[in-house]
């Protein structure tokens, strides 16, 4: 809401410094307790909590508000390509570069939303970093992106479809009637550190054209929702 407090709103407020600017906001996009919007130039601006370093600001070592600080203005996230898609997820963040550089990251990584593999340890990532695509066919980019809790998705060029995060397995929420799993639609509820092809979105029939080919996703808090290219115009 960009104004220095901490107290509820009960109306629409104009964001004001975005007003000033003459940002032209074309997405809005919130999570638990941060928000962002992409202007028309691919220029992504953050605002709220950034406990988790879900703003990607950089952390306290090089922005003075990092950490467990709240960011009340509109600010943009260095060093970040151009975004063609962006998603606020529970306490993380992830954008798809407009030309086809691939998938970054940032934030909060205790069930592998970060999609950045294994390896890379469950801690925070206070700046933009490639997501681990070595898992998609072919050369394909992706041009959408939407995030859940705790999980993410993707959308490839060619309609292929893939997940990654929280699985459900784990049962971290505060409630375990939240963690019933199924939200990466890959058969297990195992939690998936790096993006994994969805199974129905890369079978082939005769000819070899894709089963299923899709064209939006979007994540909830533990579930996920594909809207499919069915051919008919």
């Amino acid at each position: 809401m960009e104004r220095p407090s901490d107290e509820a709103e009960t109306t629409p407020r104009l964001v004001r410094s975005l007003a000033d600017d003459n940002v032209r906001a074309v997405s809005v996009h919130a999570g638990d307790a941060h928000s962002a919007c992409v202007d028309e130039d691919g220029t992504l601006y953050v605002w709220g909590s950034n406990r988790y370093n879900q703003l990607g600001l950089g952390g306290k070592e090089n922005h003075p508000r990092g950490g467990d600080a709240f960011v009340t203005t509109p600010t943009t996230v260095p060093r970040l390509p151009r975004v063609g898609s962006f998603a606020c997820g529970g306490s993380f963040s992830v954008a798809a570069n407009r030309h086809g550089a691939g998938l970054k990251s940032w934030g909060a990584n205790g069930s592998g939303e970060l999609g950045e593999g294994h390896d890379a340890g469950n801690e925070s990532r206070a700046a933009p970093r490639a997501v681990d695509t070595s898992s998609v066919k072919g050369s394909a980019d992706f041009v959408r992106v939407s995030a859940g809790w705790r999980h993410a998705a993707a959308i490839a060029t060619d309609g292929g479809v893939y997940t990654w995060g929280w699985g459900g397995s784990a049962g971290q929420h505060h409630d375990d009637a939240f963690s019933t799993g199924g939200q990466l639609c890959l058969g297990v509820d195992n939690d998936f550190w790096e993006p994994f092809p969805v199974p129905d979105f890369t079978r082939r029939g005769d000819g070899g054209r894709r089963l299923l080919a899709a064209k939006d996703v979007s994540c909830g808090f533990n579930h996920t929702v594909v809207l499919v290219d069915d051919g008919a115009g």
